[in-house]
């Protein structure tokens, strides 16, 4: 199976450094741009099956890539959205950041293993209705993006904050067979920009 994952293209919020979670966006031309790049650069790849959170800017990324492969009818899951940041939404990114974590996380955000069990969840769909064969496209955040790859690469959920931040509309590309096998084919990949 292979796994493309796609960050959403750049809002001002993210720009800004403010913590979206699962508020709406503004989104200039340029991301547009980047946006329109990334879909060119995906238009020759196969593609079997079209993954995506439910959040306005995942929805507009992907129908953008979808417009190349639009013989596949893509699916919008409120699984696959961001982390939620409920009391932290519409917050400078810095206040959640530098928080004493000794704070209780349990009305503030979704924590790190609910997280997990969101992205696992996902991971063990995929599995049971889908064989080890196919491509899928799956556009996503930053976070819940980084716990499906850690959840691949088996690194535990205390550990998950140690995987680099994903560029917006970034390509990581990684064949996986359920198990403990996986290869990198991208990373956090944003060349199709320079393009």
């Amino acid at each position: 199976m292979k796994l493309i994952f796609v960050r959403h293209w750049e809002t001002l919020e993210n720009q800004a450094g403010i913590l979206q979670g699962h508020i709406p966006w503004i989104l200039s031309e340029r991301w547009i741009q980047e946006a329109k790049s990334l879909a060119r650069s995906l238009a020759t790849t196969k593609i079997d099956y079209i993954y995506s959170s439910d959040l306005q800017r995942a929805v507009d990324t992907t129908k953008l890539l979808a417009t190349y492969h639009d013989w596949i009818t893509v699916t919008y899951l409120e699984l696959l959205r961001e982390r939620s940041f409920w009391d932290f939404e519409w917050r400078p990114r810095e206040e959640y950041f530098n928080m004493d974590r000794d704070m209780s996380p349990m009305n503030c955000w979704e924590t790190d293993h609910e997280l997990f069990m969101r992205s696992k969840k996902f991971l063990a769909y995929l599995q049971k209705h889908y064989d080890a064969e196919g491509t899928f496209l799956i556009v996503s955040h930053w976070f819940f993006i980084k716990s499906m790859i850690a959840q691949i690469e088996w690194i535990p959920v205390e550990q998950f904050n140690t995987l680099e931040k994903l560029k917006n509309t970034s390509v990581t590309i990684v064949e996986w067979d359920f198990s403990q096998w996986f290869t990198f084919l991208k990373r956090n990949c944003i060349n199709h920009l320079s393009q």
